[in-house]
């Protein structure tokens, strides 16, 4: 070996020691959700710090450049399915049926071979339903990079997962138009806002926000949390659940619902809010309300919920996907959306699957006059003309949307994105933070609250 090439190697060998020195432990924080009862399989989270996938080059063929990202996890003895990572601090997986009731440990191996393990991070509470309302389970939910998923047997193996290319879980897109512009709209333009943080006094993950006004806004998250804005501060409300709650909708200032985990339904009436029996202990994604005696909620397993103004009874919906957003523009016309690109309608009588063509997990859907919009997991999806297209794809998952007419837009998701429509096309804004964006509402195109991962909020105005 001559001089030169000796000292190429002894100053690679150098390197060693530093590089292994910034792989910290795997640690293990939650799972998410942290119980389910033993009768279905459990779509959860794994949330952590990391998770490091294994990068592997070959000098002679630089295309061949992988990535090995195959986790293992299990419930003590019992392997976890589909184990997928998603993020530095998030595994995703899938708890079997049938496990013994009761604590169960979860371990954890990364492709390095590191081990980790959380001892009853999980219980089992064991078959049979439950109302919701304030003695509604305690789940611990952080932020959920959309949310969690069953991957499709698309795309790269877990072992080989390619540099630079779509999550596991995407597919080939179908009638994609042109990727979004990612340059922010231009100065001057009356679609820019300015986005300012705003602190909330919370620290939980929220999930999701509606109001009625500019001077009051209600949101919704983790462990309970409710916040309610009165135009010029936000404060924190008694729930009276320590239950996760994922959305929040009502028909007028003192008609407002919060959903959440376990079948967890709140109701307010205008002085507090009060646990309402939803006949399930499955957990509910997403609430819309059209008026005092009517309103849906949707969730896990294909559930779909209906309030006649007196009780909350289940509807058929067709599905057993995972439905996560519902929104309407009236009480004939509306619209659900959910994992494995489902897409349902309720024309005033009954559900029907619209079909999309698409495989995409959808997170939120959001309806105006003339066209809806879906959003998901490194995915829009665009309904017009009495058919879905999909409008583009993108390596961040979508987790909200708002739709305030044909020619305005916008859609939030994981590691601060922010997207907004112009009639046009959708255009990418700097991230706003590295957390999680989980829910957008508006009270006017210049009016808009963002709501995320560690009490995030933002507000919109010129």
């Amino acid at each position: 070996m001559n001089r030169e090439r000796w000292l190429v190697y002894v100053s690679l060998l150098s390197l060693v020691p530093a590089c292994t020195d910034r792989i910290d432990n795997l640690v293990l924080s939650r799972v998410e959700p942290s119980t389910a009862t033993n009768e279905d399989d459990t779509p959860v989270a794994i949330i952590g710090d990391n998770f490091l996938v294994v990068p592997h080059s070959n000098f002679n063929d630089p295309d061949e450049a992988y990535s090995n990202a195959s986790f293992t996890a299990a419930l003590d003895d019992v392997a976890l399915a589909e184990v997928a990572y998603r993020a530095r601090t998030r595994l995703t997986a899938v708890v079997p049926a049938g496990l013994s009731p009761g604590p169960h440990d979860l371990v954890v191996r990364d492709p390095d071979g590191r081990t980790a393990r959380l001892p009853e991070a999980f219980t089992i509470l064991g078959p049979g339903p439950r109302d919701g309302g304030p003695d509604g389970q305690a789940l611990d939910l952080g932020p959920r990079d959309g949310q969690p998923d069953t991957p499709t047997t698309d795309g790269p193996k877990p072992d080989k997962l390619l540099l630079d290319s779509k999550p596991p879980d995407a597919k080939p897109p179908l009638d994609t138009k042109p990727p979004p512009d990612t340059k922010p709209l231009p100065d001057g333009s009356p679609s820019v806002l300015s986005w300012k943080p705003v602190s909330v006094g919370a620290t939980a993950a929220l999930w999701g926000i509606w109001g009625t006004s500019a001077s009051n806004v209600w949101a919704v998250g983790a462990q309970g949390t409710i916040l309610r804005y009165n135009g010029s501060a936000w404060a924190k409300v008694a729930s009276n659940t320590t239950s996760d709650l994922f959305g929040v909708w009502g028909s007028s200032a003192s008609d407002v619902w919060a959903v959440g985990a376990g079948g967890t339904i709140l109701h307010w009436t205008g002085s507090s809010w009060a646990g309402v029996a939803s006949g399930t202990s499955k957990t509910i994604q997403g609430v819309w309300a059209w008026s005092a005696s009517g309103a849906w909620a949707v969730g896990w397993n294909g559930l779909v919920l209906r309030y006649n103004g007196a009780t909350w009874s289940e509807v058929a919906s067709g599905t057993k996907k995972k439905l996560n957003g519902v929104r309407g523009l009236n009480a004939s016309d509306v619209w659900i959306a959910g994992e494995g690109g489902t897409i349902l309608h309720y024309n005033g009588s009954a559900w029907s699957t619209s079909p999309n063509g698409q495989q995409y997990f959808q997170n939120a859907i959001s309806p105006a006059a003339a066209d809806v919009w879906s959003a998901g997991n490194n995915s829009m999806l665009h309904y017009s003309n009495n058919q879905w297209s999909l409008y583009s794809t993108y390596l961040k998952n979508l987790n909200g949307i708002w739709h305030l007419s044909s020619a305005d837009a916008w859609a939030v998701g994981t590691d601060g994105t922010v997207l907004r429509y112009n009639g046009q096309s959708w255009n990418e804004l700097t991230p706003l933070t590295q957390d999680d964006l989980n829910g957008i509402w508006c009270a006017a195109s210049t009016d808009c609250w963002i709501v995320g991962a560690s009490g995030t909020v933002f507000h919109g105005t010129p």
